[in-house]
């Protein structure tokens, strides 16, 4: 970690973190600690941490030795604003990495300060209501869309709309209509089986999954979060930011690298010297890196991307009608020749049929 890029951590509103999953094969995965630093307009790479392992424990482990490597550079203590005095960071964001959030919560509720923050719990898996906001990006394109499949067109809009649901009721309604469809890849059954989230593959009981840790849907519904409704207005629904930052890095140093090699990890050391430069640099002279990367300019380029892909849809789903109305006109004309074929075969028994019985008359 670089101590310039690590002061900025106390000046940041969110953190996203999640392993990479590309830059390294072998035992060890590099895992990225990610913010959004309006001053210059980019996201940066605060820090990388490789580790061997995924479990509870483990992140509980990583995020002590975040919080220790960043007191020890900055001077500082790493504080989430809801928590304690001084703290400055409002969400962290995740893929929905149920190891991951515990082993964060396991970590960060020691500096719950109750008499400032008014939050009694205990309990980490409560805790996290308070601070961790799940990327709907994730939870949509390898959780809703694999569902895809399995249920019809009208089911599919209303569980894509899901984070949206306003209140307590919407949700107990919603769980009423999931168990309504009986739809075991979709409702779940007796015989609760979850395929980890980070493989992408599809999720055998999704909605169960979604009920069965207490922070997972208020981490994706508002209405249902801890968090102050001005926070989460302000802060981000996606890692996006985050996985970008993962493809900006391989772009850079190179992928499928063994973390045993110096090249490694020092690859990763230079780039990050040199973005602590180029970040300091640009403090100084004003000039931006990019200067069509401010949060209207990526607006606008979601909201374009947006507007292609409903475009895209849209000419999809004309191609899809005008097949089914060539098919539909090719099932007319087939049944049509069907019927013409046997108004021919009718007519030629006929007249056999006809002598046939005058030969019985005789």
């Amino acid at each position: 970690m670089v101590p310039y890029l690590a002061n900025l951590v106390h000046v940041a509103r969110t953190v996203q973190v999640d392993t990479t999953f590309g830059r390294t094969v072998g035992d060890l995965n590099e895992w990225e600690f990610v913010i959004w630093y309006g001053s210059v307009e980019r996201v940066l790479t605060l820090g990388r941490i490789y580790t061997d392992g995924a479990d509870r424990p483990h992140y509980k482990c990583l995020f002590d030795e975040l919080q220790k490597v960043i007191f020890r550079l900055t001077g500082k203590n790493l504080r989430f604003k809801r928590f304690s005095r001084g703290g400055n960071l409002v969400t962290m964001g995740v893929d929905m990495e149920a190891a991951q959030v515990q082993g964060a919560c396991d970590s960060f509720l020691p500096t719950n300060e109750p008499e400032y923050s008014g939050i009694i719990t205990t309990e980490p898996d409560e805790f996290a209501l308070f601070f961790v906001r799940t990327c709907i990006s994730h939870c949509k394109r390898y959780g809703v869309h694999k569902l895809k499949p399995f249920v019809d067109a009208a089911v599919f809009a209303r569980l894509m709309e899901f984070p949206y649901m306003k209140t307590d009721t919407d949700v107990a309604n919603f769980t009423a209509w999931i168990t309504s469809l009986n739809n075991k890849k979709v409702q779940g059954s007796s015989n609760y089986a979850f395929v980890m989230f980070n493989t992408y593959s599809i999720p055998i009981d999704w909605w169960k999954h979604k009920l069965q840790y207490p922070w997972i849907l208020p981490s994706l519904i508002k209405s249902r979060s801890h968090i102050h409704a001005a926070d989460w207005d302000i802060t981000e629904s996606s890692t996006n930011l985050n996985e970008g930052q993962h493809h900006w890095t391989n772009q850079r140093t190179g992928v499928k690298l063994s973390p045993y090699e110096a090249a490694c990890m020092l690859s990763a050391r230079k780039l990050d010297f040199q973005t602590a430069r180029e970040v300091k640099d640009t403090l100084e002279t004003g000039i931006l890196d990019n200067n069509s990367n401010n949060i209207l300019h990526r607006m606008g380029r979601k909201v374009q991307r947006s507007a292609n892909a409903a475009a895209k849809s849209r000419e999809a789903g004309k191609q899809l009608t005008e097949t089914e109305e060539l098919q539909a006109q090719y099932d007319e004309a087939k049944a049509a020749k069907k019927l013409s074929d046997q108004l021919v075969k009718d007519a030629q028994v006929k007249p056999s049929a006809a002598k046939g019985t005058t030969r019985r008359k005789r």
